[in-house]
């Protein structure tokens, strides 16, 4: 018998023995624990559905905002870049892109736990679409993931 949310979801086993009424009372309550779950994944993939996370480069000149898919929906580039080379400007864009990304895997994960719970397991189905966030403050500097050229 497996469970979800802490409520037993196996077959009939579940109901034990007992009378006809206790009987009755636990299938009641897993109705009541079933309805409440669906209630709370209705809650979540609303919330997914509305998600919206904002990034921004380490020098300040891209701002990107990401929906709960990780697809960019709003770019924002900043005088910081008007006398930027092409190369620098796409560094920026990516930065900012990864750091949009992580945070809407944060808030993901925030949304997981508050519908149900830490224990889910559902938190772990996100880290690939979103990575994990970055370890440390801006003065830890990876290299970058991404390299390429300039088209033109």
């Amino acid at each position: 018998m497996s469970s979800f949310g802490g409520a037993p979801t196996g077959g009939y086993e579940s109901l034990g023995s007992g009378s006809a009424e206790d009987r009755i009372r636990r299938v009641r309550e897993q109705m009541a624990a079933a309805e409440d779950r669906a209630a709370k994944a209705e809650s979540f993939k609303t919330r997914m559905e509305a998600l919206r996370a904002t990034g921004v480069s380490r020098g300040k000149g891209a701002e990107v905002e990401v929906d709960s898919a990780g697809v960019v929906t709003d770019l924002v580039l900043t005088d910081e870049l008007s006398d930027a080379t092409l190369v620098r400007i796409r560094e920026e864009i990516l930065e900012a892109i990864d750091a949009a990304r992580a945070r809407a895997g944060e808030l993901a994960e925030e949304h997981v736990t508050a519908a149900f719970g830490d224990a889910s397991g559902l938190k772990e189905l996100f880290q690939p679409r979103f990575g994990t966030p970055p370890a440390g403050g801006d003065d830890d500097d990876p290299a970058p993931r991404r390299r390429g050229g300039v088209i033109g």
